[in-house]
């Protein structure tokens, strides 16, 4: 009798044990919901010079462009060859890809066995991202997803032969979510403007100053009393930005001619590097008259 009891205690021990094992493992491996949807909210000020911001086509566009290398699992590509004595007879293709039609991005993660001359197994799971602006906010837009579907794909010989979908519907789901949120989605944009200024020294001094403070100039045109130039003048943050220079005789000391071409970004945050131009134009102002 008093085995028995023991047994049973040792019975309930394990029990509470394994339950209370189990709980943990459920508290740390919480799978994602592949039902839920993913969403992410972006702002864009307007363009410069203009006084529209980006479009949900234009935005649809971007994300689709940008989604599969930003993804887990990458651009839909080649990963495995199948080879025998006469060399590739078939490949294994695995990936994301993603094409936009107006404000939808169709997403599909796709694994595929394909035979070289022959036909296609493709199991794919996919979703579609539907940008929506939102009402009285312009430049504010709202990326939803909706719910992941599956469609697996059969061996065309051995057709109860199905193709493994590239992963599961959680481990999917929370690479929709994660790489939704990291991808930049930023917009590039031209910036072009001429300014003049009367330098009370002479041309070749005031080009000098150009040659000493800039890069070497990627172009010189200059000839008799006439000095032009272009010249690399870019920053870390700003790599393309060029100043073109032309410096002739006036009055006394000299006419400055610049033109500037740089580009700005527009970011998802409702930040644009188009406020750091006019301090750019300035600076470049300052070189003339040192």
């Amino acid at each position: 009798m008093k085995g028995g009891i023991t047994a049973m205690r040792n019975a309930a021990f394990v029990f509470c044990f394994l339950l209370q094992f189990g709980r943990e493992s459920v508290a740390v491996e919480t799978p994602v919901n592949p039902q839920a949807s993913a969403t992410r909210e972006v702002h864009y000020a307007t363009i410069a010079g203009s006084s529209r911001s980006i479009t949900e086509m234009e935005l649809a566009n971007q994300v689709a462009a940008e989604f599969p290398d930003a993804s887990a699992y990458g651009k839909f590509r080649v990963i495995n060859e199948k080879r025998d004595s006469r060399g590739v007879y078939g490949l294994i293709k695995a990936g994301v890809v993603a094409s936009a039609d107006r404000n939808k991005v169709h997403l599909e993660w796709t694994s595929a066995d394909q035979t070289i001359g022959g036909s296609t197994a493709a199991s794919t799971t996919y979703c579609e991202l539907v940008v929506e602006p939102q009402s009285g906010v312009p430049g504010t837009f709202t990326i939803t997803s909706t719910r992941l579907e599956e469609k697996i794909g059969h061996d065309p010989i051995i057709f109860f032969q199905k193709r493994p979908p590239l992963d599961s519907l959680e481990r999917i789901q929370a690479d929709l979510v994660a790489t939704l949120q990291k991808l930049p989605l930023e917009f590039t944009f031209p910036l072009a403007s001429k300014e003049e200024v009367d330098a009370p020294y002479p041309p070749a001094s005031v080009f000098g100053n150009f040659e000493r403070r800039l890069e070497k100039p990627t172009e010189n045109t200059s000839t008799g009393d006439v000095r032009a130039g272009t010249f690399p003048a870019g920053d870390r943050d700003n790599p393309s930005r060029w100043v073109s220079v032309k410096v002739f005789p006036f009055h006394a000391g000299s006419k400055v001619e610049l033109t500037f071409n740089a580009t700005y970004k527009l970011r998802p945050d409702g930040t644009s590097t188009a406020e750091s131009f006019k301090p750019f134009v300035e600076r470049m102002k300052a070189i003339a008259l040192e």
